[in-house]
């Protein structure tokens, strides 16, 4: 068996904040080690290292913008999709998008939001109907 991973994993990756940033700097300066930072800021060490690493190189650190299209549906709306199928996890796609378009004012269209429910482990039973993942049973898993 693969190990389950968390369906909300980039959710939990966040980047660093300016202060952050200054702060592991200040650290490393003062001669603290990349493994002490770590412990200190509960920050993973190879972040730490990256972010001194490219500071000594390029002597700032700035995020790239990332290339493409933005996606309509970022990390931080995909929480309100979830609210929205909590209240009612019978709702069709189209359902869906309908009120992601009056609560964001974008239109999305069904494959957005089934790929987006796909990356958050929420499972349909049809194209159209959703299902909780808590909810399979048995029954389900062989289909």
């Amino acid at each position: 068996m693969s190990n389950i991973q968390n369906p909300y994993h980039h959710l939990l990756h966040k980047r660093l904040s300016d202060t952050q940033k200054e702060l592991i700097l200040e650290l490393h300066r003062a001669g603290m080690v990349d493994a002490g930072i770590s412990t200190n800021l509960d920050i993973p060490t190879r972040t730490i290292s990256r972010l001194v690493t490219k500071y000594e190189t390029t002597g700032f650190v700035e995020y790239k913008s990332c290339p493409g299209r933005p996606r309509l549906l970022t990390p931080r709306k995909e929480p309100f999709l979830l609210s929205i199928i909590k209240k009612d996890h019978q709702k069709i796609l189209a359902e869906l998008a309908q009120n992601l378009k009056e609560e964001t004012g974008k239109s999305v269209s069904n494959k957005t939001i089934s790929k987006a429910l796909d990356r958050m482990g929420v499972r349909y039973s049809t194209p159209s109907k959703l299902i909780k993942e808590s909810t399979l049973t048995s029954e389900y898993s062989k289909i």
